[in-house]
């Protein structure tokens, strides 16, 4: 009785439509995030000292805080220096014309992909941190200190940390 009703039925079809679609959405949005599971490589375009693009895909270098492009850092001698912009093109150094593989760990909050990036099977961030052109954490601890004590690049005088540059900026 109640299925000869055509109200129901009219009901039961646009239910159908509605799920069809979110099981679509759902399996696109999964097959999406299994490809960002895998490696992304190629020429990579700098963002800044800590971000690159791979055919298309946001990266951000995993567990490395590069100072932001139009942040400024002081010398030993206290002369004001654009050690953002040194970090992005000591990044542009380090890529430019090569063929970088990163390895995706998740996303940030900015929906960007997490990564670790190589080239030439040297890791990326690893060098910034050694040469005082980004802050270190989880993974790079004796690149941090090794700069750090060596007081190169950003350490070698003063500066505030890209996060609290970022806040007030």
């Amino acid at each position: 009785m109640i299925f000869r009703n055509r109200k129901f039925k009219t009901l039961l079809r646009w239910a159908g439509v509605i799920l069809l679609f979110a099981f679509i959405a759902f399996l696109s949005s999964s097959l999406e995030k299994q490809s960002e599971d895998k490696p992304i490589n190629g020429t990579a375009k700098v963002v800044d000292g800590d971000s690159l693009r791979i055919s298309g895909k946001k990266i951000r270098i995993l567990n490395i805080d590069a100072p932001e492009l139009f942040q400024t850092c002081k010398d030993k001698n206290k002369q004001v220096w654009n050690c953002g912009k040194a970090a992005k093109n000591r990044m542009q150094e380090l890529v430019l014309n090569r063929q970088v593989i990163c390895k995706p760990n998740g996303y940030d909050r900015y929906s960007r992909v997490l990564a670790t990036c190589y080239v030439n099977k040297k890791d990326v961030a690893a060098i910034l941190v050694k040469e005082g052109l980004a802050i270190g954490y989880g993974g790079y601890d004796i690149e941090h200190y090794s700069a750090k004590l060596r007081k190169v690049g950003m350490w070698a005088g003063e500066f505030i940390s890209p996060r609290e540059w970022r806040d007030r900026n």
